[in-house]
């Protein structure tokens, strides 16, 4: 999840509206135990500074720009990029995964072919970028 968080908001949210309940499980599990591996084989130091570099991470990366905003696909970014301000850009982030997020659900639930559900869920993952 770290590498890409997104994938921790769309993917279990499918799982879930479609009542994959064991998938959603066995994910949340494999997560658990990868962090409690990570707090044993490293200590309480390793995730201090992981979400110490959260803070770092969001205001230079994000709402700074520091790494260029061309680097960045979000709607989150492209408000920044266009001028907006910080909490016109997190809205604008806020209200696209709110949106997506219904969409998916309703694809998923719906009768539509798998490849259609596919692509929407890898276009929701680009979209969903938190």
């Amino acid at each position: 999840m770290a590498y890409k968080p997104q994938f921790g908001v769309m993917i279990p949210l499918v799982l879930g509206a479609t009542g994959r309940w064991r998938a959603f499980l066995a994910a949340a599990a494999t997560v658990a135990a990868l962090t409690l591996a990570t707090f044993v084989a490293f200590g309480p130091d390793v995730w201090r500074a992981f979400f110490g570099s959260a803070h770092l991470t969001r205001v230079e990366v994000l709402e700074q720009g520091g790494t260029g905003w061309h680097k960045i696909q979000s709607v989150f970014a492209m408000v920044r990029m266009w001028g907006g301000g910080i909490p016109l850009a997190y809205v604008a982030q806020g209200a696209v995964m709110i949106a997506v997020a219904a969409a998916l659900t309703w694809l998923w639930r719906s009768a539509a072919a798998y490849p259609l559900k596919a692509a929407a869920l890898i276009v929701a993952l680009v979209l969903a970028t938190p």
